[in-house]
């Protein structure tokens, strides 16, 4: 059997977010548009004008090392520069939709929502908005 290594979730992951379109009937293009990283640093595109339509990040969880017991943490974030309270909750709706179903890989066996938080930022170049949802995977067998 092929070695789990948590880089592999992580690239299958992003490849999963990546299905966010409304042509796969979700409510946003989001998925076109997915990286991973750090919120700092999608922040600072937003406010550079480099990224201009919706995009979800992946960010490691910097607080824990649960996957040495089987569990991986993130944050996902929706990002969009539109200031509508409803298009933010169609982001939050887009990851939950996406991420619900585990099966995207084959290791994967159960997934945890934590507390979404809103927020914004912004300068002189322009504002963006965020959806944080904290995600735990838990995954069948250790890499470690």
């Amino acid at each position: 059997m092929r070695s789990l290594f948590i880089g592999d979730i992580h690239v299958a992951l992003e490849a999963h977010l990546g299905t966010v379109t409304q042509a796969n009937d979700y409510r946003t293009d989001a998925g076109l548009m997915v990286s991973t990283g750090y919120a700092a640093d999608a922040t600072g595109s937003y406010l550079s004008g480099e990224v201009r339509g919706d995009s979800l990040l992946i960010q490691p969880d910097r607080l824990t090392r649960e996957h040495q017991q089987g569990r991986l943490s993130l944050q996902v974030f929706g990002l969009t520069r539109e200031p509508h309270l409803s298009r933010l909750y169609a982001l939050e709706e887009d990851i939950y939709k996406a991420l619900r179903d585990t099966k995207f890989h084959p290791a994967l066996s159960k997934v945890e929502f934590g507390t979404v938080k809103f927020g914004s930022s912004g300068n002189d170049s322009g504002e963006h908005f965020g959806v944080s949802v904290p995600v735990t995977f838990s995954f069948t067998h250790s890499p470690y």
